[in-house]
């Protein structure tokens, strides 16, 4: 368990990390406003796939 002065910083922090846009997802918004959804579609793929590999990667305990 977590001490109360470590949880008194995370939960707010992951709260606002988790509320506020990306940068994947302000350029989706924007591409997706210029450019259109079905172009934009191409970038969200490839956003998920580069996301998917990081976070397998990281279970995989290749990145340290």
């Amino acid at each position: 368990m977590m001490s109360w002065a470590t949880l008194s910083v995370f939960v707010p922090t992951f709260l606002f990390v988790s509320l506020t846009p990306g940068m994947c997802m302000t350029l989706a918004m924007v591409l997706g406003m210029t450019q259109g959804v079905k172009r934009t579609l191409w970038m969200m793929m490839g956003e998920l796939l580069g996301v998917g590999l990081v976070a397998a990667a990281a279970g995989a305990g290749w990145l340290h």
